[in-house]
């Protein structure tokens, strides 16, 4: 959708792993040598910023969806008996990154001495399933990279020598004495043991993800979808003041269930999320989007890791906020990345690297908290000549899939209006809520609407067209097989760069909130 006014503001901390229980790991490795803005300003509650929008003939045109003009999961858990992290080869500005606070147990780590640059701590490989209480031992296996012979301390009980410049595998084996135990790369180059690297055990995160060891493909068939874990079932909510204030809830007759902010402006408001502090009493689900890129920024350098820092500053920053509440954190990062409006679209040129820096966001994100959902949430309408199936950055990748849906292009006056375009497509990319939903059942992927709303006109069949699909589509309390459900939709309650248009409280378009209201919102 088009861009949006300033409401995002909220910061998040750091969800450390648990410390507590594993000691006394014996190591035993085998080596065979060397490896591989401008934006307007923000609005007081939820940050969003107001980006330029293309003009609305050109966006029409271009099958732009948007909330008016143009701009604007629990961890992705795995039922495989093994945990991968693909190792991916360094590159020009990817030694960043600082140790995160609380991933290691406490004296467990002796690390040799550090070369210059902070460290950062990745999950190991693991070619078993977590280790469970009682258990004797569990192997691991990394590859690394040495550019020289040098020794690596591993677990600060055994050092071993890595030759260069032939590949390495390093099999460690590790006594358990806490349940479940997992292995943790510590090194100033992310994914890289190098020289003054170690590798430790520690509790294994809440949730685990498998990666895929190679770039992921759009084509592969659709992964279970039992990964997400069961679900409450879909919860509905706003956005904006109203939502922040508590007004929304009135207004409906039901509290809002899940809200949503934005942290996509300026490098500073992506990395501190100010938006989320106008919830810090709200107890449900919040999605959080964040731009990824600011001007001057390029997917280019974000594939090499430049921007990881700023990342993962605001990663731990909405867990700081957030991870003491019992409702689910989305993340969507890149939103509306199919759209021509903000710094962070995704073109011809740019789609190699987007899905390389995507993967690193999704480690970053799960490493650092692993109990956030990952949203990919491209806008409904694409305008980057980019075909979404491209895009997508693979389904071990993605948590839940989340549209950006608005009533224009063409407008929903009555109830053919609505049920002609329901499954409509563009090209070969979905544009109906009809063709998302498909769209997300074919990869397995529950299904959300983190911004919808009216912005052409006071349409009650609009509203009573989306609730009927979303409740038809809804997932219901300890669904497990998710696919093309829905689990949360967010109605776009902002006067957006000042345009009233889309807003349903406060007396804006009185016809389509008057039905609103006499509707079951969320189970």
């Amino acid at each position: 959708m088009p861009p949006k006014d300033s409401w995002r503001h909220q910061t998040p901390g750091l969800v450390a792993l648990a410390a507590a229980g594993l000691v006394m790991p014996l190591v035993v490795a085998y080596v065979a040598g060397g490896y591989e803005d401008e934006m307007s300003p923000l609005s007081p509650v939820n940050g969003r910023p107001v980006a330029q929008s293309a003009p609305e003939p050109a966006r029409a045109a271009a099958g732009g969806q948007g909330g008016g003009s143009t701009a604007e999961g629990a961890s992705h858990s795995s039922s495989s008996s093994s945990d991968s992290l693909s190792l991916v080869p360094p590159g020009p500005g990817t030694s960043t990154g600082s140790q995160p606070t609380g991933s290691q147990p406490t004296g467990s780590q002796q690390t040799a001495a550090q070369p210059t640059g902070a460290a950062t701590t990745t999950k190991v490989t693991t070619t078993s399933t977590p280790a469970a209480a009682s258990t004797t031992t569990t192997t691991t296996t990394t590859t690394t990279t040495a550019a020289a012979p040098t020794s690596v301390l591993l677990n600060g009980t055994s050092t071993v020598t890595v030759p260069a410049p032939t590949t390495s595998t390093v099999t460690v084996t590790v006594t358990v004495t806490a349940s479940p135990t997992c292995l943790f790369l510590t090194s100033t180059v992310p994914n890289l043991l190098q020289p003054g690297s170690a590798i430790t055990s520690g509790p294994c995160p809440t949730s685990t993800t498998t990666a895929a060891p190679t770039t992921s493909s759009s084509t592969t068939g659709p992964s279970s979808s039992t990964s997400y874990g069961p679900t409450s079932g879909w919860h509905s909510g706003a956005s904006g003041d109203s939502a922040a204030s508590g007004a929304f809830g009135t207004f409906r007759g039901k509290p809002i269930q899940v809200t949503a902010v934005w942290g996509d402006t300026t490098a500073e408001e992506q990395s501190q999320v100010n938006a989320l502090d106008a919830y810090d009493t709200f107890d449900g689900d919040v999605d959080v989007a964040i731009g990824g890129l600011v001007k001057g920024d390029t997917w280019a350098q974000a594939a090499q890791g430049a921007y990881v820092e700023r990342w993962r500053t605001a990663i731990r920053k909405i867990a700081s906020k957030r991870s003491s509440k019992p409702g689910t954190v989305y993340v969507r990062f890149a939103h509306e990345l199919n759209g021509d409006w903000f710094d962070w679209k995704v073109t011809p040129s740019d789609v190699t690297s987007f899905k390389t820096a995507w993967k690193l966001y999704h480690d970053l994100l799960k490493q650092e908290y692993p109990a956030a959902k990952l949203v990919f949430s491209p806008n409904s309408g694409s305008s980057t000549n980019v075909p979404i199936s491209e895009m997508y950055p693979g389904d071990d990748l993605v948590d839940v899939i989340g549209v950006d849906f608005y009533d224009g292009w063409p407008s929903v006056t009555d109830a053919a209006g609505w049920a002609a375009n329901l499954d409509t497509m563009q090209g070969a990319n979905p544009y109906g809520v009809g063709a998302w939903q498909k769209f997300a059942a074919s990869h397995g992927k529950p299904l959300a609407f983190p911004e919808w709303g009216l912005r052409a006109g006071d349409h009650p069949a609009f509203i009573q067209g989306m609730h009927d699909f979303l409740a038809q589509h809804a997932a219901h309390p300890g669904d497990t097989d998710l696919g093309g459900k829905i689990v949360y939709d967010v109605y776009f309650d902002i006067a957006n760069g000042g345009n009233s248009d889309f807003m349903i409280t406060g007396g804006h378009n009185p016809t389509a909130a008057a039905l609103y209201r006499t509707l079951t919102w969320g189970l």
